[in-house]
């Protein structure tokens, strides 16, 4: 069951990642490398706000799904309340951000950009919700339809003559056509009630999830930091050199993305009732997920490699690099989420400040010192060092919270 559920998310995965491949080409033809920087900028500040809205309360939705499903409607209620309010407060935020700071981004851009966040963070209760109840039909109906309705309003834009704004027009459609598919979904399977929320369960609900905004944003800085470093410390047009080469080497990302989906459910399950059994399971799937992921990662990177060529203009090739090196890190990130669900169920989420600091100071350490010294490529490789001690350090610490029989699924296979 759990690898026919890996193969239906892998293929739809793969179906997604086709978007970008077609449309990147698109961009790169009709939008100029400074208008595409300009985007990864917004882009960097909707990563940013993201981890504070809602403050990763969603995870909590995910694995108090099965522990208590009797008391779920609630918990979703009280997720909604600290949602609304971590989005009311940003507003408030970004208006005065927008009006007292010189940054060359439309305010209206700017002021949307919680709300953007807000139906994010609903999006993905949603699709939490259908990966849970094992209805693969509407989840990829969701998944879908958010990806198709922003590329097609985007490229409809891009050819009317619009710049980088079409990006973001195409970002604000298929965010709000989600809200409102979203609010129906919750209206129809839950019973959300503002009677439900209380400060116990928030406590709780934050405990769970709080210490996961650092782990989020941790990943986002190591991402946005580049941005950031290579506006100042080259150019705009770089960044958006650098944002193409990210965009094609997200495809391991959707990767590794649609195999977790499959897999969190059928892991929170067998760690309810763990046995030594169970524990054999899911070192036996772990393994198979990590070569799945490597064979497929090797493909991935050779087809577009070989094609890259005819994929970009001239004036983005050499981003051919940066798609090399961020795929590894991306790698690495498929890796580092495996072993982080064990402190997701463990509770032991304050493990993940530790991410936090090896992943944003070593990153801003080699991406600073690499771009000044060899430029663009620079940035790439920081993040994939980042990214490798992260890696390490998360496989060593869910190893001496949850002891799991890695060596001795091996020696048995292996005697075998």
């Amino acid at each position: 069951m759990l690898i026919k559920k890996s193969f239906q998310y892998l293929i739809l995965s793969m179906f997604l990642s086709l978007i970008p491949f077609f449309a990147v080409p698109f961009y790169t033809h009709y939008l100029t490398s400074e208008a595409l920087g300009t985007f990864s900028i917004y882009q960097s500040f909707f990563l940013i706000i993201g981890a504070f809205i809602g403050l990763e309360s969603y995870r909590s939705f995910e694995m108090l799904f099965f522990k208590e499903p009797d008391n779920i409607s609630k918990i979703l209620s009280n997720i909604l309340f600290i949602t609304f309010f971590c989005t009311f407060v940003f507003l408030f935020f970004m208006y005065f951000f927008s009006l007292f700071t010189e940054i060359d981004i439309d305010f209206y851009f700017l002021l949307f950009l919680p709300i953007l966040c807000f139906s994010t963070q609903l999006y993905n209760i949603v699709l939490s919700h259908y990966r849970n109840i094992g209805n693969f039909k509407l989840f990829s109906f969701f998944e879908i339809t958010k990806y198709t309705s922003n590329y097609l309003l985007t490229i409809i834009l891009v050819i009317k003559g619009y710049s980088w704004e079409a990006l973001v027009y195409g970002l604000i459609f298929s965010n709000i056509l989600v809200l409102v598919f979203s609010l129906i979904v919750f209206s129809i399977n839950y019973e959300i009630s503002l009677k439900s929320v209380d400060k116990n369960t928030i406590l709780r609900i934050l405990k769970i999830s709080v210490p996961f905004v650092p782990y989020l944003l941790g990943g986002i800085i190591v991402t946005v930091s580049d941005r950031f470093l290579v506006d100042f410390l080259l150019s705009r047009e770089s960044v958006g050199i650098l944002l193409v080469g990210v965009t094609f080497a997200s495809g391991i990302k959707i990767l590794s993305n649609s195999i977790i989906k499959a897999w969190s459910p059928f892991f929170y399950k067998e760690m309810n009732n763990i046995t030594d059994k169970s524990k054999s399971n899911i070192v036996k799937y772990s393994y198979l997920y990590f070569i799945t992921l490597c064979i497929l990662s090797i493909i991935y990177i050779f087809f577009i490699c070989y094609f890259y060529p005819y994929l970009v203009d001239n004036e983005y090739l050499n981003s051919i690099s940066i798609f090399f090196w961020m795929s590894f890190a991306f790698f690495l990130r498929g890796i580092k989420q495996i072993f982080g669900l064990y402190l997701i169920h463990a509770e032991r989420t304050n493990y993940v400040m530790m991410d936090f600091l090896i992943s944003i100071l070593s990153n801003i350490f080699f991406s600073y010192l690499l771009i000044i010294y060899i430029g663009l490529d620079g940035a790439a490789i920081g993040t994939f060092c980042s990214f490798l001690l992260a890696s390490i350090w998360y496989i060593y610490i869910s190893q001496k919270i949850v002891k799991m029989p890695w060596l001795k699924v091996l020696n048995n296979w292996r005697d075998k």
